[in-house]
C-alpha cells in the first residue's frame, strides 16, 4: 500500500471566472433562487407553471420541459414517513387561528400537521390511490407506486367502458406533468400560494409557484411571461434566460462548454474528499 495514499492533500483553491457562454443573468441565478425561495421554506417552483381554465377546473402543473425545483424543505416533506392514518380524524384546524390548516399561510406546517393533512388527502382518494397506501409510506413512495401499479390505458375508452375508477378497473392515464401537479398541490409538498388572483386565497390545492412569475394559462401561446416564452432554442435568448425548453445537444454544448471539465474536477475533488475521510 502506498504510505501516502491516505495522507490529506492540500491544494490551492482554483480561481474561477464568469463563463462567457452562460446567460448574463445566470451568473446570479443561484443567489436569486436562494433569496427568493429559501431552502428552509416548503416551496415547489415550476420553471413555467400551467394554469388550467378556472371555469372548467382548478389545476396547476409544471410544464415538464421547463423543469421543477424542490427546496430542501419540500424534499424533506416528500420523503417524510406517514404513520397512524387510522387515528387521524380531526377538523384539521390551526390551533392559533382556528382556521383550516389546508390554506395556512402565516407559518410553516409542523411535521404532525403535515402528516394529518396527508392522511386526510389519502382518504379523499382523489385519483384512486387510497388502496395503494401502506403504513409508513411517504408521498414519494405513494406517487411511485401509483405510476407503476397499472399499465397505461386510453382514458376515454376506459371511462366509457367502466364509468368508475377502482382497484379492479384502474389504469394509469396521466401525463407526467399532471402527476407532479397532483401530488405537489394535493399532498402539501409546497406551502399555500395565492399569487395575483385572490380567487385562490382559500383554495387549498393552489401550491406550485411559477419561477419568478412564469405562469401561463393552458393553451396560451402568445405574450408568454417570464421563462415560459423560452419555448425552444430558436426563441430562447441565451444571454438572459434562466430556463430554456427543447434545448438541443448542440445548444447545451454552446451554453456549457466547460461541463466535462467541471465533471472531471468534481470527480477529482470527490476522490480527494474520500481519501481524507478514510484517513480520519
Amino acid at each position: 500500500m502506498n504510505p501516502n495514499q491516505n495522507r490529506e492533500i492540500r491544494r490551492e483553491p482554483q480561481k474561477t471566472t464568469p463563463n462567457p457562454h452562460l446567460p448574463s443573468d445566470s451568473q446570479n441565478e443561484f443567489s436569486f433562487l436562494s433569496s427568493t425561495y429559501p431552502s428552509n421554506n416548503t416551496t415547489v417552483i415550476a420553471g413555467c407553471r400551467v394554469q388550467e381554465r378556472l371555469k372548467e377546473h382548478n389545476f396547476t402543473f409544471p410544464w415538464g420541459g421547463f423543469g421543477t425545483i424542490f427546496t430542501k424543505r419540500s424534499i424533506e416533506r416528500f420523503i417524510q414517513p406517514i404513520h397512524n392514518c387510522s387515528s387521524h380524524d380531526d377538523p384539521l384546524l390551526d390551533p392559533e387561528t382556528k382556521k383550516s390548516l389546508k390554506t395556512l399561510r402565516h407559518r410553516e406546517l409542523t411535521d404532525d400537521e403535515f402528516e394529518r393533512l396527508v392522511c386526510s388527502k389519502v382518504k379523499e382518494n382523489g385519483i384512486g390511490e387510497v388502496f395503494l397506501f401502506e403504513e409508513g409510506m411517504n408521498v414519494a413512495d405513494l406517487m411511485y407506486k401509483y405510476v407503476t401499479h397499472w399499465n397505461f390505458v386510453d382514458a376515454e375508452k376506459h371511462w366509457k367502458r367502466y364509468k368508475v375508477f377502482s382497484q379492479k378497473h384502474g389504469g394509469f392515464c396521466l401525463h407526467a406533468d399532471w402527476v407532479i401537479g397532483y401530488f405537489v398541490n394535493h399532498y402539501y409538498l409546497s406551502s399555500h400560494y395565492v399569487g395575483k388572483y385572490t380567487y385562490f386565497r382559500d383554495n387549498p390545492e393552489h401550491r406550485i409557484r411559477g419561477y419568478n412569475g412564469s405562469e401561463v394559462y393552458a393553451g396560451e401561446r402568445k405574450s408568454l411571461p417570464g421563462q415560459c416564452k423560452n419555448q425552444d432554442e430558436s426563441i430562447c435568448d441565451l444571454e438572459t434566460a434562466h430556463i430554456c425548453h427543447h434545448m438541443s445537444a448542440s445548444n447545451m454544448r454552446e451554453v456549457l462548454p466547460q461541463t466535462r471539465q467541471s465533471e472531471t474536477l468534481l470527480g477529482v475533488r470527490s476522490s480527494l474528499e474520500m481519501d481524507h475521510h478514510v484517513s480520519d
